[in-house]
């Protein structure tokens, strides 16, 4: 998720009218060009209707582009490091694509409409799309603003849009969308999500926003209520389940970076799918596709840093802020800014989306580990920012994911 430079107008999601209304707290966070809550009242809250109930996140910044034309399904799987050449109808499916030096340009999901129709759901990708889409029958028809995504998350999110839809989407598969219509309303149903639990996404037209969140909110006052989420909430979920985004987690190394980004672009934080833990995307036995001979070469290699789980010690961090005289508190937001890892004063990796983690009590994120290092158990230190310094506190390799994703049956 890419945030928007200066030069960028800040836009309203087709949401953002009626989350207003609901946000107490009034913190709002700007994703590429909109606005969306951080919080609306309370984040633990908020990250328990995740967890354990349903809730309501927007997810309208998320660019969307259609790939249309005779040669569509050539180009996607030219464009991907994924096979998506039995792709089905009405199929998503989740996949980086990569450089010619096999370097992360991005990642996200596909949605085949039909043969000579696909849309991509990612971070800004508009200008690396028509790049490399040059040399084929296709047109790439950026419909960012045509939509607002609504992505609905938690155990009991299914009962929850079973009852405000008044249809049953207990036959809907993971990755799977279609379309129904309720009061006239034309609502795309994705069986998706960044959260690691049950969830669907709901897409509409930007101009029905405001329709569907009636329809989902209009008289729900049970205390099992569907809650709307904000950022924060919906990040820390997210990093929980292991899964990683643009800007804080990898450095894009395509051509759309000039929106901004999370964090410093710099060479270390370029990555590639293997040492971001996608190697299971990559799939060698299809035929050509950008980046296929780098990441052949650095597979075969091994010469990669390696993706594992963080913990660190939350008593090293209050008692450096203690020594400090600073307020004693842990993380009081995600830290988006990559950190580096040590021992015995070597730099040996990086650490990502480092947050509370509700799951385990603890401070928690990712870490990029030299292979010898990346070792469950083992002990680290990592450079964290207080105040304007920088102190060392100490912190455990992991395995991840943190919360095993459930996403229903």
């Amino acid at each position: 998720m890419s945030f928007m430079s200066t030069s960028e107008p800040i836009l309203k999601t087709p949401f953002f009218d009626c989350a207003a209304e609901l946000n107490t707290k009034q913190r709002w966070v700007a994703w590429d060009c909109f606005f969306i809550a951080d919080v609306f009242s309370d984040m633990h809250r908020e990250y328990r209707a995740i967890r354990e109930s349903a809730a309501a996140i927007d997810m309208s910044p998320l660019s969307k582009f259609d790939i249309v034309g005779p040669d569509s399904k050539a180009f996607i799987n030219y464009l991907v490091t994924r096979d998506l050449s039995n792709q089905q109808v009405g199929q998503i499916l989740y996949t980086p694509w990569c450089n010619p030096e096999g370097k992360l340009v991005n990642d996200g999901v596909i949605f085949k409409h039909s043969e000579d129709h696909f849309r991509i759901s990612c971070d800004p990708q508009l200008l690396w799309l028509s790049q490399n889409a040059s040399f084929f029958d296709v047109n790439v028809v950026d419909v960012s603003l045509d939509f607002g995504i609504l992505s609905i998350q938690g155990p009991k999110s299914r009962q929850k849009l079973e009852q405000s839809l008044g249809q049953s989407l207990s036959g809907l598969k993971f990755s799977r969308f279609h379309q129904i219509t309720v009061n006239g309303l034309e609502i795309l149903v994705m069986r998706q999500g960044f959260t690691g639990e049950l969830g669907y996404e709901l897409w509409v037209k930007a101009a029905d926003g405001r329709a569907l969140w009636e329809i989902l909110f209009e008289g729900d006052s049970s205390p099992d209520n569907l809650l709307p989420a904000g950022f924060y909430s919906h990040d820390v979920a997210r990093m929980e389940a292991g899964l990683i985004i643009p800007g804080p987690d990898y450095t894009g190394a395509g051509t759309d970076n000039d929106r901004g980004a999370a964090s410093p672009v710099l060479e270390m934080d370029i990555r590639s799918p293997f040492e971001t833990g996608l190697h299971r995307f990559v799939h060698f036995d299809k035929t050509e596709f950008i980046g296929k001979a780098a990441l052949l070469n650095e597979w075969q290699s091994g010469n990669f840093r390696r993706m594992k789980g963080l913990v660190i010690d939350w008593s090293d961090v209050a008692s450096v802020q203690a020594k400090r005289g600073l307020q004693p508190v842990c993380v009081p937001h995600p830290i988006w800014i990559p950190l580096d890892i040590t021992m015995h004063g070597k730099k040996i990796g990086r650490a990502t989306s480092i947050t509370w983690s509700p799951a385990i009590g603890n401070i928690a994120g990712f870490a990029f580990l030299d292979e010898k290092f990346a070792i469950s158990g083992q002990n680290v230190t990592i450079e964290m920012p207080f105040d304007d310094e920088f102190f060392a506190v100490r912190g455990k390799v992991v395995d991840i994911p943190f919360v095993k994703p459930s996403r229903g049956n």
